[in-house]
């Protein structure tokens, strides 16, 4: 078994390194778990060897599956799970109900972000105020941290978004010295220090992608696997972090909690 990790740097940059991997590799089937190889994957496959994901991307949108989940034709090679699930709405409800102050709300986004998305479940926010910081994949932590602290937000909202991923270990523990109340798209905000996180789920889903590479190498068609998408949400926190918010946090979002860092 081969794998390749790739260098997520430009476009260019990534078609090479990923047309390079598929041709130096003779596989049999090919997994993803990033949303960007995934996209990558699919336009340079042109064997259409299968392909199994497992991805945040929104697939009705990228255009893998249509509005019952179904693939659309040519992509019967693929199946996988998606933990994507519009859920910006619930973000900024459980923002306001674990930080009752709140009116300004900030939010982190980047160039490969859905923003048009999460600012429409503000305006359907009585009350609060938008703030936006857009992010570029070379800025340096310290200007994207003092502009997060330039925006004067009463709480932000940090989705799941390929800047952060690069950068959570150096940001998020300047967050927390500066006592930013947030609330992160995925556990590894919490779990680094940041103080909420809330994120779609799909049960065991490392073992149900390994359930599928299994069944695709054992001769079943990707085409007779279900794609599988996000069913719940999970929420979490960061006890020491929440505990050094004192009175800006409502402690009664506790008994929603899944999991405590």
């Amino acid at each position: 078994m081969h794998q390749v990790e790739l260098p997520l740097l430009t476009e260019g940059s990534i078609n090479k390194a990923m047309q390079a991997a598929i041709e130096k590799y003779n596989a049999d089937i090919f997994y993803t778990y990033t949303p960007i190889s995934f996209s990558e994957l699919m336009a340079l496959n042109a064997k259409k060897k299968p392909v199994v994901f497992l991805t945040v991307i929104d697939l009705q949108k990228m255009g893998f599956a249509d509005k019952s989940g179904k693939r659309p034709p040519g992509y019967e090679h693929v199946t996988g799970l998606s933990v994507y699930a519009p859920t910006h709405v619930k973000h900024i409800e459980v923002i306001r109900n674990a930080f009752p102050r709140t009116r300004r709300i900030g939010v982190m986004v980047d160039e490969f972000f859905d923003t048009p998305a999460v600012m429409d479940a503000m305006r359907g926010q009585s009350g609060v105020e938008p703030v936006l910081v857009r992010t570029k994949r070379a800025e340096s932590v310290d200007d994207v941290f003092a502009r997060i602290a330039a925006a004067r937000a009463d709480a932000w909202y940090f989705p799941q978004t390929a800047y952060l991923q690069d950068n959570y270990k150096a940001l998020i523990p300047k967050l927390r010295a500066a006592r930013v109340r947030g609330l992160y798209g995925w556990h590894f905000g919490a779990m680094n220090g940041g103080t909420l996180a809330m994120q779609p789920a799909i049960p065991d889903r490392d073992k149900r992608s390994a359930e599928q590479i299994e069944l695709v190498l054992t001769g079943t068609p990707p085409a007779q696997i279900a794609i599988e998408t996000a069913t719940t949400l999970r929420l979490s926190g960061n006890v020491e972090a929440l505990r050094e918010l004192g009175d800006d946090f409502d402690t009664r979002v506790l008994r929603y909690m899944d999991i405590f860092f």
